[in-house]
């Protein structure tokens, strides 16, 4: 039987190897080996076409997924399109939320230096008719402590005394005038007060 399967196979070389592989598929799962008459050659030209008809569905089929399998990359590739702008829209939102906040607070920054040049303003302007001013103290969250706040201007008013708490009310500033007797060294070369140096390492007394 395998011979004669050979020996049509070799007849038949036009065939394909799908078709050869068919017949011997065929022949081998319970078809009995046919002699040569043309009845048997007709039955044998039969299944081949049965073959071919089932192989040519499956040509069939295979295009139609070759088809799909070409589309399916462009498709892919919209979607890593909408992706990558759904992420530059993120992206972009998230700038403008750090420019809006980083603007925001430079308004905050400009209105307290803003707040504090009007104080300052405010208290020169209160400070002109006056020739003693006592200091004002303000509590310090962060270092849990009181502050001086808005001292006077040094060209004018000079510190005296020291506060050992803030409401003590020993310090003060008074006036200073550049034409005192103090700043002329002719009429006052030294201070008018008992004063001694003091060098470091050294004991009173």
């Amino acid at each position: 039987q395998e011979q004669k399967l050979r020996q049509e196979l070799a007849a038949k070389g036009n065939m394909n190897l799908f078709q050869k592989a068919m017949i011997l598929k065929n022949k081998s799962s319970g078809y009995k080996a046919l002699g040569d008459n043309e009845d048997n050659a007709d039955i044998e030209m039969g299944v081949i076409d049965t073959h071919e008809m089932d192989g040519s569905h499956e040509m069939e089929e295979s295009k139609e997924e070759r088809k799909e399998n070409a589309l399916f990359p462009i498709q892919h590739e919209e979607d890593e399109e909408d992706k990558d702008d759904q992420s530059n829209k993120a992206d972009e939102k998230n700038e403008a939320k750090e420019l809006i906040n980083s603007k925001n607070e430079r308004k905050t920054i400009l209105k307290e230096k803003r707040t504090i040049r009007l104080k300052k303003m405010f208290r020169q302007m209160k400070l002109v008719g006056k020739n003693v001013v006592y200091p004002t103290y303000q509590y310090d969250d962060r270092l849990q402590i009181h502050r001086e706040s808005i001292p006077p201007p040094k060209e004018v008013f000079m510190p005296v005394g020291y506060d050992p708490k803030h409401d003590s009310k020993q310090k003060h500033y008074r006036r200073f005038y550049e034409d005192e007797l103090e700043n002329i060294k002719e009429v006052m070369p030294k201070s008018p007060f008992q004063t001694y140096d003091i060098i470091r390492g050294q004991s009173r007394g």
